[in-house]
């Protein structure tokens, strides 16, 4: 009775990991831990608004993906999506580049040029690496989100533009002029390490499936098929702590794809076999409630946080469900 109770959960565990992404992701993304979760309520309030956005988050998290996840879901998506790296700017380019231009404003002009918020004021301007604006034109940028007029660089008139923009500082830079303006929509982007902790990680299996999509040459191609990770690469990747983010996530995978020599990846693939990983397993109540953390998270994940729905697809009542989520210190948002 007990093997059967295991082989039951073990079935539903992989037809819920094995559900098409476009079923599972939310705004786009995948990931049910808790900083994930707080992430999507945050946004599903974020795109019901037409206001800035300053997206907080280590370098390499994913902040664009965001920024791009509020403009698909907002109001704003027929319009166009425009980023634009601050930092990768040249100073004396970068007024230009924001407001527009008229001809002849400075030598080169020789016509009108529309700035990258006139152009994008029907959609999303993704502002990345605001802190390393100038002091000068942050001040430039404040007044404009105040007033939502822009003057063009040799210019005079005023010109109306309504701005749903989303500007990107690392956690802790959030002091800069420009960023302090945007805290009226202010979300945090997790790091790596915080959504590739369940194991088997979504995160990780996501970026798989789209870093085989990008190879050049295909595991088929070689000869064999590629399956899974392996177990001691899942648990490689859980130990890891990602200071590379999801970049390096992606990179990792992209590399493992194509050196894996066997149907499932190894923490050599990875290049991550520094140091023994043992398979040490915690007490059977842990692990269960592990489990019953991770597939329940993932149904009401599934059924967008309807707990009648999550538990049909369990196979269990409403109140059993509510009792489970209760232990387990779950909140259905």
């Amino acid at each position: 009775m007990t093997l059967g109770h295991a082989h039951g959960k073990a079935q539903m565990r992989q037809q819920l990991l094995d559900a098409a992404p476009g079923e599972s992701a939310t705004f786009g993304m995948t990931g049910t831990s808790a900083a994930m979760q707080t992430l999507y309520r945050q946004l599903a309030k974020i795109v019901r608004a037409d206001v800035p956005v300053l997206l907080r988050g280590e370098s390499g998290v994913g902040k664009e993906l965001v920024a791009r996840a509020i403009h698909r879901y907002s109001k704003r998506a027929a319009g166009p999506f425009l980023a634009m790296n601050c930092a990768a700017v040249p100073a004396t380019l970068i007024q230009s580049e924001l407001f527009g231009h008229e001809k002849g404003a400075f030598t080169g002009a020789h016509q009108r040029r529309i700035g990258n918020i006139e152009a994008s004021s029907s959609g999303v301007l993704f502002l990345d690496e605001i802190g390393d604006l100038s002091t000068n034109l942050q001040a430039n940028l404040l007044r404009f989100l105040q007033e939502m007029t822009i003057v063009r660089v040799g210019a005079s008139t005023h010109v109306p533009c309504r701005y749903q923009g989303c500007c990107s500082n690392p956690c802790g830079s959030g002091s800069s002029r420009g960023g302090g303006a945007l805290q009226g929509g202010s979300l945090l982007s997790p790091q790596c390490s915080e959504y590739s902790r369940t194991r088997p990680s979504r995160a990780d299996r996501g970026c798989a499936r789209s870093g085989a999509e990008r190879l050049p040459c295909k595991p088929a191609e070689k000869g064999r098929q590629l399956r899974d990770f392996g177990e001691e690469a899942l648990l490689a990747m859980e130990a890891y702590q990602w200071p590379g983010n999801v970049r390096e996530l992606i990179n990792r995978v992209r590399r493992a794809m194509i050196m894996a020599e066997g149907e499932l990846i190894t923490p050599q693939d990875l290049g991550l076999q520094g140091g023994s990983v043992s398979l040490v397993i915690d007490t059977l109540e842990t692990e269960r409630s592990r489990f019953d953390r991770e597939i329940i998270l993932r149904s009401l994940h599934m059924s967008g946080s309807n707990v009648s729905e999550a538990a049909r697809r369990l196979g269990v009542s409403r109140g059993t469900l509510y009792r489970l989520m209760a232990r387990l210190d779950i909140h259905a948002s």
